[in-house]
């Protein structure tokens, strides 16, 4: 399956997208940010969330090829992808609060693998950018307020030392009552590792 936008570009003035491995594009600088932002490249890996599971009028979703993950962005393309669907995508790089991501213009669903398994991390590990873009599952407990906005909602977890804000969209916030986030509670949380913010966590 081929995805495109209908005013895709005639074969004679194709767009060049350069292969490079999902690690690549994932690169991060130390302030934030991808190190190889406005590069058009292709990558390629294994969906690791339904496309569906951020927001019904865009398209986002992640890929992950062993240690690196990517979040793949569009305003364009329409798709439905499961986890395990292989795609190929083609874009460019780009920072977007703090993280890389690929704005895609095409996607190719190419085959089919085991989806990727969450990874189970203690939350206090979360605080680093390394899992970024990656599947994985840790346990917190809420300890701070829960801010609710139309678009989001978003609640304080205990890391450790430190501070983890768990994000949730729109279309997630539904599912859970506002008990779910009384101070106090252990909360079992698989999503994927990322950030919202300019600067490194």
């Amino acid at each position: 399956v081929a995805l495109a936008p209908a005013a895709a570009a005639s074969p004679a003035g194709a767009q060049e997208f350069r292969p490079v491995e999902l690690a690549y594009a994932a690169q991060r600088l130390p302030g934030g940010g991808t190190a190889h932002d406005g590069e058009d490249v292709r990558v390629r890996g294994v969906v690791s969330v339904d496309s569906r599971a951020f927001y019904g009028e865009l398209l986002k979703f992640y890929l992950q090829d062993g240690d690196a993950g990517l979040c793949v962005f569009s305003r364009k393309l329409r798709a439905e992808l499961r986890p395990g669907d292989v795609v190929e995508a083609s874009g460019r790089l780009q920072s977007f609060a703090g993280i890389a991501q690929l704005s895609a213009e095409a996607l190719t669903v190419v085959g089919h693998a085991q989806a990727p398994l969450p990874r189970a991390v203690p939350a206090e590990e979360l605080l680093s950018p390394r899992l970024s873009g990656l599947l994985v599952e840790t346990e917190a407990e809420v300890v701070g307020s829960y801010r609710a906005t139309g678009d989001a909602l978003d609640a304080t977890l205990a890391a450790g030392r430190g501070l983890l804000i768990l994000h949730l969209t729109r279309q997630q916030r539904g599912a859970f009552s506002a008990e779910t986030w009384r101070r106090g509670t252990l909360l079992r949380v698989r999503g994927i590792a990322s950030q919202y913010d300019r600067t490194p966590p």
